[in-house]
């Protein structure tokens, strides 16, 4: 990977963060990048809880459509297949340590990723509570 690359990926994660400062951490530009993958371990924590209080909500005002509900258990389970694959994707390497492809920017970088992934499901989840199923 190249040290343009890299720092062209670090400066897109940097600023598509919605707020560091309250994640525990200091989390800004003169943090060391330990701070920085705890800040975006933090991000992604935050979104895992949306996710999951989304979905809870959407089970339980779907609670009287049960082949609904079957059929989201499967989206999910399929969602997450999806996730895990695409980050596999991402951050493909062929070294057995792959912070030998990815340096110290690894856990930051994957971190930011599934966060954003979490959040454009919990949008999708969010979008079927406010339209209904089949909008």
């Amino acid at each position: 990977m190249s040290k343009n690359f890299a720092l062209l990926l670090t400066l897109t994660v940097l600023s598509q963060s919605v707020s560091w400062a309250d994640s525990g951490p200091e989390c800004g530009a003169k943090s060391s990048q330990v701070e920085l993958n705890a800040c975006v371990a933090a991000e992604l924590a935050k979104a895992n809880i949306a996710l999951n209080d989304t979905y809870q909500l959407v089970v339980s005002r779907m609670a009287d459509d049960p082949v609904f509900l079957e059929k989201l258990r499967s989206a999910q389970r399929a969602w997450i297949a999806f996730r895990d694959a695409e980050l596999e994707a991402r951050f493909a390497c062929s070294e057995e340590d792959i912070r030998q492809c990815w340096g110290s920017m690894y856990p930051m970088l994957w971190s930011a990723r599934k966060a954003e992934l979490t959040k454009e499901r919990t949008r999708q989840l969010r979008q079927i509570l406010k339209d209904g199923p089949g909008q």
